[in-house]
């Protein structure tokens, strides 16, 4: 008996359709696949060529599973037959999920429990070991998107320390997790999951081959991050940066002196499998080492920094109403507002109203008012929506003239008061903002006495009210001024006076001199 593997890393894209945050492919074909001759044990790996970069499979759904022979072709195997000479085993990243299973069983398989999938072996078990060729063709739907945002945390070693052999030394970074109901606390993937991102060191020293870095966890393991004999004689005689990714596709077995790489992988594992299932919080130890044979040559560790991320799972669905419109509340510049509070899918999330000011049930302003509500899961994975409560003011203001307005005419004859001060008396619900009147505000000498102007007058929402008719009284109190008619120069009057006082309605102007003339004294001086 044999077992041979078809590895599904991934599917050939033929389109993408948008489906809410996720892409979708679909008619994905594998015609005609040969799974090889029973006695070579050959195997075709298919690639997820068609997915861009940075995305994540999140389901695969196969829609038809057939397998078959090629002699003749397309007959069927015998899978479905009491007893099969072929059947199907299902891995998904690398995990066994199913076994001795046959088309049908596998098209019924779900998969979206197991996101991100990061590889799918069908593994084709020969049961009666005869050497026949098979081929499978296999139709299928794959779901992908980006993945999900993480909760990213980053804590540091409080000062730096000083190493020197023959001892080791070590200091810690005291780690911690979230209070959300779906925090795990250890390591792995998977939401409520963390993961060490990078240990970041900064580190200065005599002979970088001399010395060693290694990171312990909370658990006690200990994993190696920098080995001695790396960094050569000068690799560290200034202080450097070390960094150490899972990530990073530098060896740094590599450094052989002068300034490192920008990041290293560690060389003791990486940190997802070497830390698997273990605590996230607690103590994580930097151990720093010397070759204990050079007494005189350590180093300082000037900081020491662990970037790490919890894993918040697919973001949650959801669901805000749709815009409102709604009047404004009678002789008011507001409204009360009821609407329906936004849902998600999964009653476990978190809703919460980012503008606690606009909740339903509150009193909203004339305008436009927006409301953000957030969804987070019991992860932390969070995402909001946006909606506006818009208040109408449809309700006209009232022009009223004030009582008794009075216009005085100046000495030219003009006058102005301006509109807001003759209809001062006018109401809205929200404020009144322009007013208007038929004169626009001028008087002059046709107005004189009782005038009846027109008025009007509006608010921000454009609404006016009623024109209204009202009076102003326009007063011109300047005398008349006498200009007689001749040739320009100086007229006398001649008129006698008898008695030693000024005479009634006459005034004297001195036009030269120091003193007025005495009345009764003689006669009157008259210029040359």
């Amino acid at each position: 008996m044999k077992k041979i593997t078809l590895n599904l890393l991934a599917l050939l894209l033929t389109a993408i359709l948008w489906q809410g945050n996720a892409q979708t492919t679909t008619d994905f074909a594998l015609t005609g696949f040969d799974i090889g001759v029973d006695q070579n044990n050959g195997f075709v790996a298919v690639d997820f060529i068609g997915v861009p970069a940075g995305n994540i499979v999140t389901n695969v759904v196969i829609n038809d599973f057939t397998s078959h022979y090629s002699n003749p072709v397309g007959t069927t195997t015998g899978c479905a037959r009491a007893n099969p000479w072929y059947n199907f085993d299902v891995y998904v990243n690398g995990n066994l999920v199913a076994f001795e299973l046959c088309g049908p069983a596998i098209e019924a398989l779900d998969f979206f429990a197991y996101q991100p999938i990061t590889s799918l072996e069908i593994v084709i078990y020969d049961a009666d070991n005869f050497a026949d060729q098979a081929y499978v063709d296999i139709e299928a739907t794959i779901e992908y998107s980006l993945p999900p945002p993480v909760l990213a945390f980053e804590d540091c070693l409080p000062s730096g320390f000083t190493f020197s052999p023959p001892f080791t030394q070590s200091a810690a970074v005291v780690l911690a997790k979230t209070d959300f109901q779906g925090d795990t606390g250890k390591i792995g993937t998977g939401p409520g999951l963390y993961k060490i991102s990078s240990i970041e060191i900064n580190a200065s020293a005599d002979l970088a081959r001399h010395v060693d870095f290694a990171i312990q966890s909370p658990n006690g393991t200990i994993l190696g991050l920098k080995p001695q004999t790396t960094g050569g004689d000068d690799g560290m005689v200034n202080a450097v940066n070390l960094v150490y990714t899972d990530a990073s596709t530098n060896d740094p077995n590599n450094w052989t002196g002068g300034p490192p790489e920008a990041d290293y992988f560690a060389t003791g594992g990486f940190f997802d499998f070497t830390f698997n299932t273990e605590d996230i919080e607690g103590e994580w130890f930097l151990i720093a080492g010397t070759n204990p044979n050079f007494p005189n040559l350590g180093g300082v560790v000037n900081s020491f920094c662990i970037n790490y991320e919890m894993q918040t799972g697919n973001f949650p669905t959801l669901s805000c109403p749709a815009n409102l419109i709604v009047s404004n509340t009678v002789d008011l510049c507001d409204a009360v507002v009821n609407y329906s509070i936004p849902t998600t899918n999964d009653p476990t999330d978190t809703l919460t109203n980012d503008t606690p000011n606009a909740c339903t049930g509150c009193t909203f302003p004339v305008g436009e008012t927006e409301v953000i509500w957030t969804a987070t899961n019991i992860f932390g994975g969070a995402v909001s929506c946006t909606f506006f409560i818009t208040v109408l003011d449809e309700q006209d203001p009232v022009a009223i003239a004030n009582v008794g307005i009075e216009v005085t005419l100046d000495e030219l004859g003009f006058a102005f008061r301006s509109a807001e001060d003759m209809l001062g008396g006018s109401t809205d619900n929200c404020e009144v903002t322009s007013w208007l009147v038929s004169n626009d505000g001028f008087f002059d000498c046709s107005m004189v006495g009782t005038t009846t102007l027109l008025g009007e007058v509006f608010d921000e929402a454009g609404n006016g009210s009623e024109i209204i008719a009202f009076d102003v009284l326009v007063i011109d109190n300047t005398a008349p001024i006498i200009v007689c008619a001749g040739a320009p120069g100086f007229t006398s009057f001649n008129e006698s006076f008898s008695g030693n006082d000024e005479p009634a309605g006459w005034e004297q102007i001195l036009i030269e001199g120091v003193q007025p003339w005495t009345f009764g004294s003689g006669d009157m001086p008259v210029p040359n």
